[in-house]
């Protein structure tokens, strides 16, 4: 299975080595927040097209659901030693493409699973329990950007990014059917925050964090481990 996962990671690399313009394409999508803007904005705009109660609170059951499963994959990459993130294995010949910087890892030398996919997939399916097409479409998006991009650029070995993909399905799945959760949340709005100030406020500092890939849980993990 290795194996697999380290050829097609080194296709992937190779296929662009020596071409400028597509390193810099491949660059942009996979390493910048601008591309994702698509993903976050579907959720806003999805989020904004209807004052319904009861869709708010299942789109923060889901938030909730994505920032539980973060923060389990960035504590993974701490403590399970999967495989070295590949441009810090000298034992394969990967190219760092783009002179990324190894030091701002720390000690997340260990890639897996991909916080980053887990992150905007979570996202990407919050998105799928709203509007089905709207989901499908970010999905392809993210699998381009987030996914074989940052495998291209060696960031990530391909079993990295499946893992990122099915583990918040599994996490937004679970925490969706429980209902009593979603049930305890809408009345508890309905109680106390009619004018939808709180539950505004609580979707746009995550929008905001997610942004930059929640550097506050980011942190206090490194001070934990």
């Amino acid at each position: 299975m290795h194996q697999f996962d380290l050829e097609i990671l080194l296709h992937l690399n190779h296929s662009i080595e020596g071409r400028p313009s597509l390193v810099k394409l491949v660059s942009f999508l996979g390493e910048h927040q601008g591309p994702r803007l698509p993903v976050l904005g579907t959720l806003i705009w999805l989020w904004f097209l209807s004052r319904d109660i009861e869709r708010r609170c299942r789109i923060l059951v889901g938030v909730l659901a994505t920032c539980l499963a973060l923060a389990i994959s960035v504590l993974c990459q701490y403590v399970l030693a999967i495989h070295i993130r590949p441009l810090l294995d000298q034992s394969i010949d990967v190219t760092n493409l783009t002179r990324w910087d190894l030091g701002k890892l720390g000690k997340r030398i260990y890639s897996f699973p991909s916080d980053t996919a887990v992150l905007y997939f979570g996202i990407v399916y919050i998105i799928f329990t709203i509007n089905r097409i709207a989901g499908v479409a970010n999905f392809i998006w993210c699998l381009l950007t987030v996914g074989l991009c940052r495998v291209a650029l060696g960031i990530h070995y391909p079993s990295d990014i499946l893992a990122g993909i099915f583990f918040p399905a599994l996490v937004v799945f679970l925490a969706g059917h429980v209902t009593f959760l979603r049930n305890a949340m809408v009345e508890a709005t309905k109680a106390f925050d009619g004018n939808g100030l709180i539950m505004n406020t609580t979707f746009i500092l995550f929008m905001l964090e997610a942004y930059s890939l929640f550097p506050g849980i980011q942190s206090f993990l490194k001070v934990v481990t």
